[in-house]
């Protein structure tokens, strides 16, 4: 029997050599040629189903051999290919299901057709449709061909349930123990669900039938995986099977647990790791070490990684430097062998070790940088051991300065193409060390044997100016300058930029001079205004000044039109400028009840910004001025830029989460509601989609024997499924869901519950890449960011068990997770009151943890908070306005009274009259005057909005307060709910009798949230009113700055203004599922709400700079077209 996975991996000759050997019948002739076919066309996934198929499992009785030959008419002409197989492999779903209807009809017994029923039912969302077909093969399971499970293996995981493939073949393999294929089948589904220990039994059962090496070492590398991962999975069904003392068992055998919707994963206890699974596999390894049976490089490799895991640091540097063994197998490259083995020196504390290995090697690999820093690490790392003498620095520091300058000096720094840079670097690193590790004083620095730093970083620019990563390599090392240097440093390079364009001036034909700029000159005249901001010279310039040189700067950039990355750099300096002008020279406080808040209002050089970087990528679009373009549209609410710039850079595949900060949160804070939902759903897939696809990456690793990939991509499965992205879409979904997209009561409930269990917030990872920006500060402003955020993702982690300090303003992970948390319990806190069988103690322990952590928030930001002035942070969160804008005191109100109905219903006795049970329950109701006083401060918008560019904080104030009212009546509806249900458990009341007793309850109540909803339907009134005046939108641009740059201001203006029309409006504003969340208020009300809310939000936010005076008057004429067309309008189907 031939293997699919040899087939799907061999060449076109090798499978036809392996087919032609498989069977000699007459009858399987014709699958040759099918199977030809496919070769020829590379159909190599429909190869594998239909190689599956054929190959028939010895129990193939020969009614199935009949049932086969009468299929064979459903193959089609061209090429015999089956009409069902070839609708799979093409994705054609509804055609699968039309050909597998038809052979069912006349063979219902199919069951291969079935299971490719089930897959294409699967693949176009209908499930329910499939499982039964799924059960019925599964029951029906010895008269499975192989092509019949693997499609039903196929099924599970396009539906997300892996462990099913497990149980499949667990069945399988209980009624064949010793069928090759379906073990190793069975060990490979163990791996997708990371059952180590399962993994482990099943690899050593292989081995014991089938002794080959990749079997024992599958083994070897589970044991191992039980270290510092998953190790035991206990599937949903299971659970639900146990007692509560078996589960109590399972639980406490754990030291920690992650539930899901799929079952528990149970983290092994960590003492084990030392004392019995890694000695375990160090011995498994060993013993066939010692019998001489190991016989490939993986296999060494493993006996590596568990030394390392051990702790065994050294052992394992010596066997892949020294053992015989390792250099038998070994084929990875030298210098990667050894970055191996100096990391594990550093681990195992081996400075000296590690010295001198760099020491003597550096020579061969002069410009090989991490050589260079490997040494310098071992070095001070040696230094500040307490065992290290004074006499011994002096001789480390010594060697050091003795090597590099030996270098430099010789003939090594030259390999007759080109310098090397890694000297030259290694010594700015070096005295910068020594700086910073107190060998040397400030003082000292111009005197050094190695050099004065500014006649070093001089002679590194002289010789490497022509390269653009000069900046790069010498921006870290700007702060061995002191002040009084950095006048002396930035005139000295620019008298260096003035001769080098002094030997381009050549005279034409006429007699004039002409200046030539070639490309070295370019980057010289880049990297001198670059090396002016690293030092802060730009700092204390006034506004005027920056903006004339701005105009100069574009003056350079039109001579460097042919080099697009000339182009490009000095586009991103003048954007820098623009941004310093937006936040460092005008601010504006506002305060809403005791908090005051900071907003940056500087709007002209924030529209100067944007016009100008749109101009400039239509003219060369470059990766970073698209970014600097979202942070700007991302600052005031322009949600279709940045999704429109996203998709040019064609952000797919893991940038989704590194970069899905540059979008994330803005669909709904400006009232995008709808592409909110379908943005989150779209993530929401995407991160399954990844969760399976490196689950499948894995089974490749076991399979190829890559045993170092193995824990590399279960570290990176975790922090996918742990994403801080991934995390928030699910919750945000969940929020907007329930909110405008649900229509049922009941799924209001469960989706805003959500169905996977607890979300453990102290896993969650901060993927984000914050670096996507390039940054022109000087000195180590990577370490500032990366520290940034570290700090702020730790303080998270540990903020209810050492009440962490005050957050800074660029700790935006820490605000993302806290008001993620914050809004997840809301959720789950909303929905309990919906529970049918929530008791008072239950909600309470809900409504409990949702007040310590809105305290406890509230305790984590100071009345002086800032947003963050870095080009690198991602959109602002806001959360303080949800924190003190009155959203969570209306809702936690309505939470108390759910929580007080419970609370008193548990107190009233059954036999008690209706009067006074509803007497009651009324006197929980809370009162309408003091809520309705909550309402109007929600309402309230403290902040300015009126001024020029500023249209955004309205539309996300109103957007903000429309998911609270949502949230809100929501609630109410499910507080009348509960009301009916607790006077039915009590009164037991005849039919008809509990008519209208959830309206006199929460009827005052809802007229002041029906008022909310009027006063906000007012405001964007007046907001409307706003649009009829350009000029009071968008500010008016100074063209006094040079020709050139005010060329390139009025170049897109048009563009930006006029970019988008007012089509296919209403279609998404009159959609109903906005509307039915407010059935409890006035429709009308509703309507003017909706249609105002989402039709500034769409036309002004979403594409602010895309839409000025045509947008404006567009969007004013369609609400007064709107106006009139409402009355024609049913109001029950706006209810519908």
């Amino acid at each position: 029997m031939v293997e699919v996975a040899t087939t799907t991996t061999a060449t076109t000759t090798a499978a036809m050599t392996a087919i032609a050997t498989t069977t000699t019948t007459d009858d399987d002739d014709d699958v040759k040629i099918i199977w030809y076919q496919l070769l020829r066309d590379e159909q190599i996934t429909q190869l594998s189903l239909v190689l599956g198929a054929v190959q028939l499992m010895p129990s193939k009785s020969a009614d199935q051999v009949v049932l086969e030959r009468r299929l064979r008419p459903i193959y089609g002409r061209a090429g015999f290919l089956p009409l069902l197989w070839a609708a799979i492999d093409s994705w054609n779903n509804r055609k699968a299901i039309q050909e597998a209807d038809k052979v069912l009809k006349k063979h219902p017994l199919t069951h291969c057709a079935k299971a490719l029923k089930a897959l294409a039912l699967i693949r176009i969302d209908r499930s329910s449709e499939a499982w039964p077909l799924i059960e019925e093969i599964e029951a029906n399971l010895e008269e499975l061909d192989e092509g019949t499970i693997v499609v039903t293996c196929h099924s599970f995981k396009e539906a997300f349930t892996p462990e099913r493939i497990c149980s499949l073949y667990e069945r399988i393999c209980a009624s064949q123990p010793k069928n090759e294929r379906n073990l190793t089948q069975l060990f490979m589904s163990y791996v997708r669900i990371r059952n180590y220990q399962l993994q482990k039994k099943t690899a050593l059962s292989l081995y014991k039938e089938f002794p080959r090496n990749p079997y024992y070492f599958w083994s070897v590398m589970s044991v191992v995986m039980q270290v510092n991962h998953q190790s035991k999975y206990f599937s949903a069904s299971f659970v639900w099977k146990l007692n509560f003392k078996m589960l109590l068992h399972v639980l406490q055998s754990c030291s920690a647990r992650y539930v899901s919707g799929n079952g528990i994963f149970a983290l092994s206890d960590p003492g084990l790791a030392k004392t019995m699974y890694l000695p375990l596999a160090e011995k498994m390894i060993r013993k066939m070490i010692d019998s001489n049976a190991i016989k490939a490089e993986a296999e060494c490799d493993l006996y590596a990684l568990v030394l390392q895991k051990s702790g065994k640091y050294e052992e394992s540097a010596n066997f892949l430097e020294n053992d015989p063994l390792y250099k038998r197998y070994s084929q990875q490259p030298k210098n990667l062998l050894l970055y191996r083995i100096l990391y594990l020196h550093m681990v195992a504390k081996n400075y000296l070790v590690v010295f001198e290995k760099c020491y003597q090697i550096i020579d061969e690999m002069a410009d090989d940088w991490h050589i260079w820093e490997g040494m310098q690490n071992a070095a001070f790392q040696r230094m500040q051991e307490e065992t290290c003498t004074k006499e011994e620095k002096e001789m480390l520091v010594e060697r050091m300065v003795e090597k590099v300058s030996f270098i430099i000096n010789s003939n090594i720094v030259f390999d007759g193409k080109r310098r090397l840079r890694g000297p030259y670097i290694a010594r700015l690193a070096l005295l910068m060390r020594l700086l910073e590790n107190r060998v040397i004083t400030a003082a000292e620095l111009s005197t050094h044997e190695l050099g004065d730093p500014v006649k070093l970083l001089l002679d590194y620019i002289h010789m490497f100016y022509a390269l653009p990563c000069c900046f790069c390599d010498v921006s870290v090392f700007v702060t061995l300058l002191s002040k009084e240097q950095i006048a002396t440093f930035l005139e000295k390079v620019l008298q260096s930029v003035s001769m080098v364009r002094k030997k381009h001036i050549v005279a034409d034909d006429g007699g004039d001079e002409k200046l030539k700029k070639p490309e070295p000159l370019k980057w010289f005249e880049i990297l001198y205004h670059r090396m002016r901001r690293a030092v802060g010279d730009l700092d204390h310039m006034p506004p005027q000044s920056k903006r004339l040189l701005a105009s100069e700067l574009t003056r350079l950039m039109e001579s460097s039109k042919d080099s697009s990355l000339a182009f490009a750099a000095y586009a991103q300096l003048i954007s820098y400028l623009f941004w310093d002008l937006y936040t460092k020279h005008g601010s504006n406080r506002y305060q809403c009840g005791q908090k005051l808040f900071l907003v940056l209002d500087d709007a002209c050089a924030l529209f100067e910004m944007i016009l100008f970087l749109e101009s400039v990528q239509s003219v060369s679009p470059d990766y970073t001025c698209r970014l600097m373009l979202c942070r700007a549209y991302g600052l005031i609410g322009a949600v279709n830029q940045v999704q429109r710039l996203l998709q040019l850079l064609d952000i797919k595949y893991v940038q989704r989460d590194t970069l899905g900060y540059f979008l994330f949160g803005l669909f709904e804070q400006y009232g995008r509601y709808n592409a909110a939902i379908i943005y989150y759903t779209e993530l929401t897939l995407f991160f399954d989609q990844s969760e399976k696809e490196i689950s499948e990456s894995v089974v490749t690793a076991y399979e190829n024997g890559s045993f170092l990939q193995i824990p590399r991509l279960i570290e990176f499965l975790d922090a996918i499924n742990h994403s801080l992205i991934a995390t928030g879409a699910d919750i945000e979904n969940r929020a907007l869901s329930a909110c405008f997209a649900v229509d049922k009561s009941q799924h209001i409930v469960e989706t805003l519950f959500g169905d996977e269990g607890l979300i453990d917030f102290g896993a969650v990872q901060d993927n984000r890449d914050l670096f996507a920006i390039v940054s022109f500060e000087g000195g180590h402003i990577r370490s500032v960011i990366e520290e940034e955020k570290s700090k702020s993702f730790q303080e998270q982690r540990n903020s209810y068990a050492d009440n962490a300090v005050r957050i800074s303003s660029c700790d935006s992970a820490y605000l993302k997770v806290a008001c993620l948390k914050l809004k997840n319990l809301l959720l789950r806190c909303v929905a309990a009151t919906g529970i049918q069988d929530i008791t008072a103690e239950k909600f309470s322990g809900f409504l409990t943890e949702l007040k310590a952590q809105y305290e406890f928030c509230k305790s984590q930001y100071g009345r002086n908070y800032e947003e963050s002035k870095l080009m690198q942070s991602p959109p602002p969160v806001y959360i303080t306005e949800f924190l003190y804008g009155g959203d969570l005191d209306l809702l936690i109100v309505l939470l108390t009274t759910a929580s007080d109905l419970l609370e008193s219903s548990s107190k009233i006795d059954g036999h008690q009259v209706y009067g006074s049970v509803d007497e009651a329950l009324r006197n929980c109701v809370p009162d309408a005057g003091s809520l309705e006083k909550t309402v109007a401060e929600l309402v309230k918008c403290p902040i300015e909005w009126k001024k020029t560019l500023h249209f955004h904080n309205l539309l996300r104030h109103c957007s903000r307060v429309v998911q609270t009212l949502t949230l809100a009546t929501i609630t109410l509806k499910l507080l009348g709910s509960l009301v009916e249900r607790l006077y039915c458990d009590i009164v037991k009341p005849k039919k008809g009798s509990k008519k209208n007793l959830c309206s006199s309850f929460f009827a005052k109540i809802t007229e002041c949230v029906q008022k909310g909803a009027n006063d906000i339907g007012s405001m964007l009134g007046e907001a409307e009113n706003l649009l009829k005046n350009r000029g009071q939108i968008f500010p008016e641009v100074d063209f006094d700055d040079g020709e050139e740059l005010s060329d390139y201001l009025v170049k897109q203006k048009q563009f930006v203004e006029d970019g988008i029309t007012c089509r296919n409006l209403f279609r998404e504003f009159l959609n109903h599922h906005m509307c039915d969340r407010y059935e409890t208020l006035d429709t009308e009300i509703v309507v003017d709400l909706l249609l105002i809310l989402n039709r500034v939000t769409l036309e002004l936010v979403g594409n602010m700079f895309y839409s000025v005076l045509v947008m404006g008057y567009g969007a004013y004429f369609a609400l007064l077209f709107l106006e009139k067309l409402l009355p024609m309008i049913q109001r029950s189907w706006l209810l519908e």
